[in-house]
């Protein structure tokens, strides 16, 4: 009963992370790839230093 649990578990875990796997969802994620390698990312000390870089754009 145990191991059927843990299947269901499994398999419940990964129909609801199918969306990972769309070629729509695999390209977004090789796009954020290359912002990172090309340093177009931002890092922020505190939420709240975000916050405000968001409402100054």
């Amino acid at each position: 009963m145990v191991i059927q649990h843990i299947l269901l578990e499994a398999l419940l875990t990964a129909v609801e992370q199918t969306y990972f796997w769309t070629p729509e969802w695999q390209a977004r994620e090789r796009e954020a790839d290359r912002a990172i390698a090309e340093g177009r990312v931002r890092t922020f000390g505190t939420m709240e230093e975000m916050i405000e870089f968001l409402d100054a754009q």
